[in-house]
Order: C-alpha cells, then sequence, then structure tokens
C-alpha cells in the first residue's frame, strides 16, 4: 500500500528550490519572479504552497492598488502636478546670529552631529542657480523656518518625475500637503501607480486613515507595536504566506522587497486622532525602521 507524505520546502534539494522561485507570481497585481521577492533560505519559505507552485498556479500576493479606475475616476482627466520643494535657504542665515551648527558638506555634518548629538545641526548645499538647499538635519527645525526661501523653491514638474522620486529616496519621508480639496489623495494614486510601474516587486501600501478610524481608537487606547498594528490592524493582510513575507519584510530579511508606505487623509481624522497618528508616524520613521523605502 502505498501512502502519501506531505512535503515541505527543506525536503527539496537547492536545484529545485531554485527552480520553483522562478515562478511568476503577482505582487498587488504587477507579475514578478518569485525570486524577486524571497531568497531560498528565508523563514518564509516554509509557508509557500508548494502545490501551486508545482502545478505553476499564478500566486496572488497583496491586494492590488487602488487605481482612479477602482476609484471611479477616469485617468485621462488628471492634471499632471508640479511639486514645490521647499528645501531652498535664504543666504542671509549667514549674515544673522543663528543659533544652530550649519555645515557645508556631509563629512562636516556627520562630524557635527557626532560631536553635538544635542544640538540642531543643519547642512546646507549650494545647488544649482547658486541657492542653499537643505540636505539633511539633527534635531528641530525650529529656528531654520523662518529662513525658508518659500518664493524660491525646488521645483519638480511632471517631466522631472523621475528626479522627484530620486530625492524621495534619498530623503526616505516626504509630506505632501496643500488646502483642502486640492487633489492630495488624487495625487497619491497617480504616484503610487508610477512607483509600482518603475519598481514592480515594492509593496506599496496606500492607506486612508479615515477607513480606519475604528482601529485608531483601539490603538488610542491600548497601544501595540508599530509592526503588529500595520500588519494586523491596518493591512489585514488574507494569507499566511503574504502575512510572513510582509513581516519579514518588516524585520529586514527580504532585501529584494523594499516597502513605501504612505497615509492619506490626516487633516480628515484631526484631531481626534492626531497624536496618535504622529506617534505612528515617528515609529516608522526610516531611522528607526531601515526596512521602509519610503514614508
Amino acid at each position: 500500500m502505498m501512502e502519501d507524505r506531505a512535503y515541505n520546502w527543506n525536503d527539496l534539494m537547492p536545484d529545485s528550490q531554485n527552480e520553483l522561485l522562478k515562478n511568476a507570481v503577482c505582487i498587488q497585481g504587477s507579475p514578478v519572479s518569485l525570486n524577486e521577492l524571497i531568497s531560498p533560505g528565508s523563514p518564509g519559505t516554509k509557508l509557500l504552497p508548494l502545490a501551486d507552485l508545482l502545478e505553476k498556479r499564478m500566486l496572488e500576493i497583496g491586494k492590488p492598488l487602488l487605481t482612479f479606475t477602482t476609484e471611479g475616476c477616469n485617468e485621462n482627466y488628471y492634471i499632471p502636478r508640479t511639486f514645490n520643494h521647499q528645501v531652498a535657504i535664504r543666504k542671509d542665515i549667514f549674515e544673522q546670529k543663528f543659533s544652530d551648527l550649519v555645515a557645508t558638506n556631509e563629512q562636516e555634518f556627520r562630524k557635527y552631529c557626532q560631536d553635538n548629538p544635542q544640538r540642531n545641526v543643519h547642512w546646507l548645499l549650494e545647488g544649482k542657480s547658486e541657492r542653499l538647499i537643505l540636505r539633511q538635519s539633527q534635531g528641530s527645525l525650529k529656528a531654520l523656518r523662518e529662513y525658508i526661501d518659500t518664493q524660491n523653491p525646488l521645483l519638480y514638474p511632471p517631466e522631472n518625475l523621475d528626479e522627484f522620486f530620486q530625492q524621495a529616496h534619498c530623503r526616505k519621508v516626504m509630506l505632501i500637503a496643500d488646502t483642502a480639496g486640492i487633489g492630495k489623495t488624487t495625487v497619491l494614486t497617480h504616484l503610487s501607480q508610477q512607483i509600482k510601474q518603475k519598481w514592480p516587486a515594492y509593496w506599496v501600501v496606500r492607506i486612508n486613515l479615515n477607513d480606519h478610524t475604528d482601529v485608531l481608537e483601539v490603538q488610542a487606547k491600548h497601544e501595540i507595536g508599530v509592526l503588529e498594528f500595520l500588519c494586523e490592524k491596518l493591512l489585514k493582510l488574507r494569507y499566511p504566506f503574504e502575512k510572513e513575507l510582509f513581516k519579514q519584510c518588516c524585520q529586514g530579511h527580504e532585501e529584494a522587497t523594499k516597502v513605501v508606505l504612505m497615509f492619506d487623509g490626516f487633516d480628515e481624522i484631526c484631531p481626534k486622532y492626531r497624536e496618535t497618528v504622529l506617534d505612528l508616524l515617528k515609529d516608522l520613521n526610516p531611522k528607526k525602521q531601515p526596512w521602509l523605502e519610503q514614508l
């Protein structure tokens, strides 16, 4: 009599594992090779559905991104935007009594930060057209704000979207702000689609905070860890493998799969959940969470 046996990932030879990882999967609607998301020795492989892989069934990982169509909008009506990046600093900063430390190159900035961990330090770089551009800061921006040259921001028109993404990658955290009804949600829809087209293996998460006031209420009363809150309460991932894959990404085990988080509707959940969301964003600072590609 023949007896069936349940095989798992570790029963396979390395060559077989590598072959199965060449299978195409669909992450948030974008087809990629499985080996772009996970490595053979990853803890997440133990939850891979072997039968589906052997029969070349397409694995669906993560919910598809919200698009203009799914939100009931016509993409042809989208108006390309120019982003005004408020990082230009007036040169008269050097003519005033300025309490913070100012560095003019990266080496100087690192040294100031190391020698003065409690001080506010700003790295100002002379950019194109001889403008001073804020590259990085340690500490508070309060004293620096009055020197921001709001009349001459760094501009990223639609044709320079790649440069905008490059700057976003360098800074890791970006805030898109404007008055109510100006189209911030529409912009995030557009940007998320552009990111997914450029980097199909990225896990792009866009969360409308207004849809999650119930879990924000719970978090305000019984604060839980940021990763648990993100995975279990906000994303509500459906399948064991995708949960494990996202968790491994968040713990830095899957270097190939980058995570981009977008939070929308902050103005709509204020003031009731303002502090709860601000605490969440502080905990998601890429300096604390190096797995996070972009916030």
